[in-house]
């Protein structure tokens, strides 16, 4: 796959700038860069500016509103951008590495690997093409699904609703919690789930962003997660298993065929290989809430309680001239935009799921499946459910943020 293959409409007419295309005019400065670590946002006069041309490359949303030119802004360095992918790399863990794969795994045996990271490499490209509409226009995929037809965003607002829209998120991790801390008894998990959507909502008024909030709370979860599983696999003395890793990561096609096998289990968790529905397409709302290519010119959504000043404007789209430093510019945010979802995204992913898969197939050898979160000596145990905790807490602080965010 080449870079022209995902170059935007009218690419083939490159226009020169009149001279040589410098390093620095593709590029931030390391000053400018850096404000792109807690999300940007560069005002326009939306009106005031150029319409693009009227052209089918160019459709117009259901209110007949064009796209407006405007300069793609300069390519800040991976370091400066990370945060989208760690929102993903938090629902994912919540909502299948840490519940599906171990279990299937387990059940399974390692031969069934390869469907994991296909799955997760899968989810890798449909994660950056939803980005990569963000970068071009600043709009995220419901806006261009609306360009199609207004009843689209509606159906995935409802739709959404139907997958995310009740506190599951929230018991599972209560639950675990509950077992985990002995705080309240288990069978009264809920008293914690309440608690935890509160605890949610207030940790949303920390600051002015939402957005900031949120990414921020991730990252914190992120490297806990990764630090807890390393150190399961020390306690747990689990690395033998990883030998098994390469025969099942080519072993494709593979199925058991012993009738204990659930491929009801396998079937959903090759689906939620990653996030998964609803949650997929919330990586171009994020995408444009942090400040991506054109999304810096979209408002951020403001905490209203807090929030500084007037309210941002998320606008209609934007496109720019295919110029040498628009189209250099959008090549570069092209490229950098996939290293840092693979980077934070798919490596996270594979490391603390893979973790999770060797202390669930570890304990099958010794005992039934359905006990493999708490292993012997009980020190260990509570690291699982820790575990568990922190992957469960960050997927419900997920859902959280991308059930209010705007559709645009």
């Amino acid at each position: 796959m080449t870079d022209d293959e995902h170059d935007p409409p009218g690419e083939e007419a490159a226009e020169t700038d009149g001279g040589t295309v410098q390093r620095e005019d593709i590029y931030t400065s390391e000053e400018e860069g850096k404000e792109y670590r807690e999300s940007v946002y560069y005002e326009t006069d939306y009106d005031e500016l150029e319409q693009a041309p009227d052209a089918s490359t160019y459709p117009k949303d259901e209110e007949d509103s064009p796209f407006r030119l405007i300069d793609m802004p300069k390519v800040p360095k991976i370091s400066h951008i990370v945060g989208p992918s760690a929102i993903m790399l938090g629902a994912s863990l919540g909502s299948g590495e840490t519940m599906f794969w171990p279990t299937i795994i387990a059940e399974g045996s390692w031969g069934l690997y390869w469907a994991f990271w296909v799955g997760v490499l899968t989810q890798f490209f449909i994660n950056t093409e939803l980005q990569r509409w963000t970068i071009a226009t600043g709009e995220s995929i419901f806006g261009a699904f609306n360009r199609l037809h207004g009843f689209w965003p509606w159906f995935f607002l409802i739709f959404g609703f139907f997958q995310v829209g009740w506190p599951g998120w929230a018991a599972s991790g209560s639950e675990v919690f509950a077992a985990w801390t002995g705080i309240v008894p288990r069978a009264e998990w809920w008293i914690i789930g309440v608690i935890s959507v509160a605890l949610i909502w207030l940790s949303y008024q920390a600051g002015p962003v939402i957005y900031n909030i949120v990414e921020n709370a991730q990252i914190v979860l992120m490297f806990l997660a990764i630090a807890i599983a390393i150190l399961l696999m020390f306690l747990l003395g689990t690395f033998g298993e990883l030998v098994n890793l390469p025969g099942g990561a080519v072993n494709f096609g593979a199925l058991p065929t012993d009738d204990d096998f659930d491929i009801a289990t396998f079937l959903g968790g090759l689906a939620y290989a990653g996030a998964g529905g609803y949650t997929n397409l919330s990586q171009g709302v994020w995408t444009r809430e942090k400040g991506y290519g054109m999304g810096s010119y979209q408002g951020r959504v403001k905490n209203p309680l807090r929030g500084v000043g007037d309210p941002e404007e998320v606008h209609n789209g934007y496109t720019f001239e295919p110029t040498e430093t628009n189209l250099k510019r959008w090549k570069a945010w092209w490229k950098v935009t996939q290293q840092e979802h693979f980077l934070t995204f798919v490596v996270g992913l594979l490391i603390v799921a893979t973790i999770a898969m060797t202390i669930s197939a570890r304990r099958r050898r010794c005992h039934d499946v359905a006990r493999y979160r708490h292993p012997e000596p009980r020190r260990r145990g509570r690291c699982l459910d820790a575990l568990c905790t922190v992957v469960h807490r960050a997927l419900q602080h997920t859902v959280r943020d991308h059930r209010g965010v705007r559709p645009q």
